[in-house]
């Protein structure tokens, strides 16, 4: 829909903003967004919609071929305010006052990849003991000297 130079000039002007909206939301607003999915994908999405209203404007949508319009974008806009962010606030504003939005403290400090998985996930070469073949009568052999002369074979 856009000009190549359009949507580059379109995604810098996004990306410089994305930022901004993070600290808005985190500071300003208190809003605990670890990666920042709330103004990458929710600020975004809604400005996403207006940019296509005001340099889209007049192309046809590819739904039943209607021409888009800011006046389109603005009433997506509404619609999916109450639809999208406002259920997810409430949604999480109703966890929040059950106590069952956050792990407790000690989870927190500890770490969820601690807390839920094996410690040396990020280590596999300590963590797993290497990969296995099962033979054809039940005895487990180490993968790797099957498979190098499995490789050794092809290759001559």
């Amino acid at each position: 829909m856009y000009a190549p130079t359009l949507a580059y000039l379109i995604a810098m002007v996004s990306a410089f903003i994305v930022p901004t909206i993070g600290d808005f939301i985190e500071r300003k607003m208190r809003v605990d967004d670890v990666v920042g999915a709330v103004a990458v994908h929710g600020s975004m999405g809604f400005l996403a919609l207006i940019w296509v209203g005001v340099f889209a404007a007049g192309y046809p949508t590819g739904v039943n071929n209607v021409d888009s319009s800011i006046w389109g974008q603005l009433l997506g806009i509404a619609t999916f305010l109450p639809l999208g962010f406002l259920s997810g606030w409430l949604a999480s504003w109703i966890m929040k006052k059950l106590n069952i939005l956050r792990v407790p403290p000690e989870v927190e400090l500890m770490g969820l990849d601690v807390a839920e998985y094996d410690p040396l996930i990020y280590l596999p070469e300590v963590a797993s003991p290497g990969e296995v073949i099962v033979e054809p009568d039940g005895t487990i052999v180490p993968a790797e000297p099957v498979l190098r002369a499995a490789r050794d074979e092809v290759v001559v």
